[in-house]
């Protein structure tokens, strides 16, 4: 006679009755712990008294076979036990409801109950709005199949696997729940749809926890395990070395004895993994002076700022940007146009051939070339050069000496939003509306790089200080770091809950610092990958953060019309501060201009610019 053979769900199945038997119950919490955590197992093996045909039926259930107000009316089940549980478990529970929310809505355009799709849309979206504004809005245009073939982001719902990461306990609570009230629709959905990374007994408890959930559900991975790679955060050996000379040719080198053995000490160096190119004898000269001048800047000895006004620019600048050592301002305008200042001219007509002498002119040069507005602005580490990104979706590269064009750049399909310089210059990044970030040289007008990851539009871009890595801040509430010598995205930062509109990078590598338009801060350990800190000082956006060189002290200007000045090492916690500010050590007013910009010289002078708003000083 033939023996019937066994599962391996039916064996484990039988183990665990065993071991729980017995008493064994460190044994059983450990093959527990092995087992898959779906839907389908949990069915089969977890709940041992339920009744066999609820279990079947949960299997085999075909959701074809329910009417099309099924799914709403399961969903407003879950929806207020979700709502009505303990604040321990809600956070985490939640996070399943975005989902469960977006395939029951394309499950029912494509059974084309369209009116009851659009019921079910409308009714629960205010639900999302906090965190999904972005997806809500590109998801309410799928009205009909047509639509759902040609949305991208409903293909990629439809095609990849949500991932939501729930401790043991709350897992089992859902499922027991969908399990006793027999909400098959919702159990088969989890199943086929939903891919649960059960972390330990415990939930993760407040905002950055379920923002964390939120998003590893929206990208459809865990950020945790891209953040296990490895970084090469250290600094670029070239500037240490360059840091060391300028301690050892000043005129206080006994007094720096000890710092210098310091840095000599200090192997947190490195060589970067794409050329670079060398530095002039005058930019190095430049730069070993500034080193020398350099003005130590901490908690107790603030940074003295310098704040540039553009005045009569009857609402056409929208970008705004300082040179390094502050002898240039530019602006970019709605207008097409960019705006640019000299303001060291005599010492500039020394240092470029070509100038018969300094700009007699009391106004801006005026650049023209773009055929849209100017979003973006950046002037090269040796001021030679200004790169704008621009609506009409190109990059220009512009000759400070001529003040001419030199070179177009085309590679985005829509208007670039960003662009940044590498800190030895000759690279620069751009970001853009079509979700894509790319990596350029100056001596190619096609891009090097192009960084795709973002769900989208990507606002703001950042190089790393040793020029190994690009950060980007995007729509979709993350911030990403990518390995320029690959274009592998190696950390994914979750927690913000706005669109994230500037970065920072500390001059050591090791810190990054994202700011978003509801006016949070977030500090970021890019070693371990880890949030440690955040902070939010008021709900106005912070169009731009800026790092002090060799110190912990940072930089945001606000839209508010404030700059404000922070220590990140009370923000994360490492010196005690006793104080509710979370790390904000001033704030300096502006009358009625907002902060486009702030940067720090490398002698440590804070520049913060922006245009002078005479609305807001007619409605204050």
């Amino acid at each position: 006679m033939s023996q019937k053979k066994i599962s391996d769900a039916d064996f484990d199945r039988a183990v665990l009755q065993y071991l729980r038997r017995k008493g064994y119950h460190e044994a059983e919490a450990a093959l527990q712990s092995r087992m898959p955590k779906d839907a389908s197992r949990f069915a089969q093996g977890i709940m041992f008294d339920s009744d066999p045909s609820i279990t079947n039926y949960m299997l085999f259930f075909d959701k074809n076979e329910s009417d099309s107000s099924a799914f709403s009316k399961s969903y407003g089940i879950l929806r207020s036990w979700v709502h009505n549980s303990l604040d321990l478990y809600k956070a985490e529970l939640s996070t399943v409801l975005f989902p469960i929310f977006v395939h029951g809505f394309l499950g029912l355009i494509k059974r084309d109950y369209l009116e009851e799709a659009q019921s079910f849309f409308k009714k629960y979206r205010a639900d999302h709005l906090a965190r999904h504004d972005d997806e809500l809005r590109r998801l309410g245009s799928v009205t009909n199949m047509e639509h759902l073939r040609e949305s991208e982001l409903a293909k990629t719902y439809l095609d990849t696997k949500m991932t939501v990461r729930m401790c043991s306990y709350s897992f089992e609570l859902l499922v027991a729940f969908l399990h006793q009230n027999k909400l098959m629709l919702l159990l088969s959905t989890l199943n086929e749809k939903i891919d649960f990374d059960i972390y330990g007994p415990s939930p993760i408890v407040g905002e950055a926890g379920e923002a964390e959930a939120s998003m590893a559900a929206l990208l459809g991975a865990d950020p945790r395990a891209v953040n296990e790679s490895k970084v090469k955060w250290e600094k670029l050996s070239q500037f240490h070395q360059l840091e060391i000379r300028a301690l050892e040719e000043g005129n206080d080198a006994e007094a720096n004895a000890s710092r210098i053995k310091a840095l000599r000490r200090d192997k947190k160096q490195r060589e970067s993994d794409i050329p670079l190119p060398k530095m002039g004898f005058e930019e190095e000269a430049t730069a070993l002076t500034d080193l020398r001048e350099r003005v130590s800047v901490s908690s107790s000895a603030l940074p003295s700022a310098c704040f540039f006004s553009f005045l009569n620019t009857h609402g056409t600048a929208i970008s705004t940007a300082i040179a390094q050592d502050g002898s240039v301002a530019a602006c970019g305008c709605s207008d097409s146009t960019i705006k640019v200042w000299d303001l060291n001219p005599a010492e500039r007509s020394k240092r470029f051939v070509g100038n018969a002498g300094p700009d007699k002119s009391d106004g801006p040069q005026v650049l023209c070339g773009h055929s849209g507005p100017v979003y973006s602005v950046a002037v090269s580490p040796d001021t030679r050069f200004l790169i704008s990104a621009s609506d009409d979706c190109s990059a220009r590269l512009w000759s400070l000496e001529t003040k001419t064009n030199v070179v177009a750049y085309k590679g985005h399909s829509h208007p670039i939003w960003d662009v940044d310089i590498a800190p030895v210059g000759y690279y620069f990044a751009t970001a853009s509306l079509d979700r894509l970030a790319c990596v350029w040289s100056t001596e190619r007008a096609t891009p090097l790089r192009l960084l795709a990851g973002h769900l989208s539009d990507v606002n703001c871009v950042k190089f790393h200080p040793n020029c190994n890595y690009v950060a980007t801040g995007s729509d979709d509430r993350t911030v990403r770091l990518w390995d320029i010598q690959n274009g592998h995205c190696v950390r994914i930062f979750t927690g913000h809950t706005n669109a994230v509109r500037s970065l920072s990078m500390s001059s050591d590598g090791s810190m990054l610092l994202s700011c978003d338009e509801g006016g949070a801060v977030r500090l970021w350990d890019i070693g371990k990958g880890k949030e440690i800190g955040s902070c939010k000082s008021s709900d106005a956006p912070i169009w731009s953060v800026a790092f002090a060189n060799s110190s912990g002290v940072f930089a945001t200007g606000h839209d508010d019309c404030c700059v404000r000045l922070w220590s990140a090492s009370k923000l994360s916690g490492s010196e005690a501060s006793g104080a509710s500010d979370h790390g904000l050590l001033k704030t300096l007013y502006t009358k009625y201009t907002p902060v486009y910009s702030v940067e720090f010289s490398r002698r440590n002078l804070l520049f913060a610019a922006g245009p002078f708003t005479p609305a807001r000083a007619a409605t204050s």
